[in-house]
């Protein structure tokens, strides 16, 4: 739109300033945004309908033969520009610190991951997270107790020592 990226009276604006002023330049940028990514979407499921024609390729076979509309087709407009990307981290570690952000979603949306690596990073970190736990066996001796469950603090006769 025209006039649209243009300098404010009160001169130039940083992109956090754009973004928290949800000013004219945000809100056309982000209406563009979702028509490309709608536009590149259905581009994508026209190409994968295409490739599934045999008929269009000279020797008669599909390049592609699976479901359309089970692809998953992940657009990512990550420029850098109205995202702070470190408040956005230091957000979503204090969602996850309180539990109202999953694990999986944290790493899909800061680390860049798809579904199934998000999935075999959390994999990977239940598993180092079973692994250094102690086991409660070891921590008998601790607390004055043997590690085959008889007390060594206890005398002949009976009484604590």
């Amino acid at each position: 739109s025209q006039g649209t990226f243009t300098q404010s009276a009160s001169g130039i604006q940083t992109a956090t300033e754009v973004v928290s002023n949800n000013s004219m330049t945000y809100q056309t940028r982000s209406s563009y945004l979702t028509m490309v990514e709608k536009t590149i979407a259905q581009l994508v499921d026209a190409i994968l309908e295409l490739s599934q024609c045999g008929e269009l390729f000279s020797d008669g076979k599909a390049r592609w033969t699976g479901d359309v509309q089970k692809v998953n087709i992940n657009i990512d407009f990550n420029d850098g520009v109205f995202i702070d990307q470190d408040a956005q981290l230091k957000n979503d570690l204090q969602a996850l610190q309180a539990s109202a952000l999953p694990i999986k979603q944290f790493l899909m949306r800061n680390y860049s991951l798809d579904e199934a690596t998000a999935d075999e990073w959390v994999q990977q970190l239940e598993e180092e997270k079973a692994s250094s736990e102690p086991a409660p066996s070891g921590e008998v001796g601790l607390f004055g107790g043997a590690d085959d469950g008889n007390r060594t603090d206890v005398g002949e006769s009976g009484q604590d020592s």
